[in-house]
Formats: C-alpha cells, structure tokens, sequence
C-alpha cells in the first residue's frame, strides 16, 4: 500500500502555488525593498530549495505503525508551514520596508530549516528501512521554533 501521496501533494502544491505568486511579483517588490532585495533573494531561494525538496519525496509502503507517526508528523508540519506560508504572502502584500530585513530573515531561517530536516527525514526523496517519525521533541521543536502546534 502506497501511503503519504495526498498529504505531500497538497503540501508541496501550496509552496509551489505561494512560490510562483512571489516570484511574479519579485522585481516589483525589489523596487519596493531598497536594500533589502537581497534578503527576499535568499528567501525565495530557500523557498525554492523546500518545493524541489518535497518534490522528490515519494510516497512510500509501510506498515501501519510507522504510518502512524508518519502521519502525526505530516500534520503538524503542514499546520505550521500553512501558517508561516499564509504569514509570508500577507507580507508580501505589503508595501512598508522597514520591517522587511528582520520578516524576510525569519522566512529564510524556517524554509532552510525545515528542507534540511526533510532532507534528512527523506535521504533521496525515500523513506529509508531504519527510518522513523514522531521522534518525543518534533512538536515542541516546531511551537519552540515557529509558534504554531
């Protein structure tokens, strides 16, 4: 049984849809940033760099009990990065600059953080044998980290 596609589809589709909006509207912003361009730079390409992520994560055919977990996990990361995802198009949207450095840093931080954790998660895009999810501190990482459950 082939377990994860739909959850990881909707994920990826909502980075890829907030991707591309940014990415349209990037030298427009640019004009609106001054001299912080460079960060919404790195921003997207951290952004980039999460869609390419978990476009190479496969579903995968597991037991029950490690679907379970897996499960756990790909729901709270979904919750939160829908939250941070919704809170950086909302900026984006907005025309002010001071503020910009400090919120685009922030949005940098957490898409590297969260595809070098899937990268180690999924090494190759898959699952491996010996892998497992739910480790006791993901949830309280991710409040700690991003304040959202």
């Amino acid at each position: 049984m082939v377990l994860g596609d739909s959850d990881l589809k909707q994920i990826n589709g909502r980075v890829s849809k907030i991707y591309k909006k940014v990415v349209g509207k990037r030298e427009l912003l640019k004009k609106n940033l001054d001299s912080s361009g460079k960060y919404l730079d790195e921003a997207l390409d951290k952004l980039c760099m999460l869609k390419n992520t978990l476009d190479e994560i496969r579903p995968f055919s597991k037991s029950e009990d490690t679907y379970k977990p897996y499960k756990q996990y790909v729901k709270v990361m979904r919750n939160s990065l829908s939250s941070m995802l919704e809170e950086f198009d909302s900026g984006m949207k907005l025309k002010t600059t001071g503020f910009l450095k400090e919120f685009l840093l922030k949005y940098t931080h957490f898409f590297h953080h969260l595809t070098m954790e899937l990268k180690y998660l999924f090494p190759n895009g898959q699952m491996t044998s010996s892998q497992t999810f739910g480790r006791p501190y993901a949830q309280e990482w991710w409040c700690k980290n991003f304040g959202s459950e």
